[in-house]
């Protein structure tokens, strides 16, 4: 499958913004989102679909969890999300690692954003 490029392009847009602020370990955590999580809040922004709904911590920060259609994760892609991306999998994997790992272990919106456009 291969990437549907109009997403993808808003997908870069928005890592490059400035508009999200870099976190980790969650969709979205307070106001910071993984590179993952601008993905789901543009779905939701082009499609009017979809929901961040704050759910209890388990770790420090408030975390929230993207619904839409009864699924729901507050770590990788819905189904839906996937699908309307055109995207092989919940969790896009670049040069052998998955994009949330990337973003996890400290890679910027920048670098990760500069991956996604010329891997997928």
């Amino acid at each position: 499958m291969v990437m549907n490029q109009e997403v993808k392009v808003k997908w870069v847009a928005g890592l490059r913004s400035g508009e999200y602020k870099q976190g980790k370990d969650a969709l979205k955590k307070g106001d910071l989102f993984c590179c993952l999580g601008v993905l789901c809040d543009i779905y939701m922004k082009e499609t009017g679909n979809g929901e961040w709904i704050q759910v209890k911590p388990k770790l420090e920060g408030l975390r929230y969890k993207f619904i839409d259609n009864e699924e729901s994760s507050s770590v990788f892609l819905i189904n839906s999300i996937k699908y309307w991306a055109g995207l092989d999998c919940c969790i896009p994997v670049v040069k052998s690692c998955s994009l949330s790992s990337m973003n996890d272990r400290g890679e910027t919106f920048l670098e990760i954003a500069d991956l996604i456009d010329q891997e997928l």
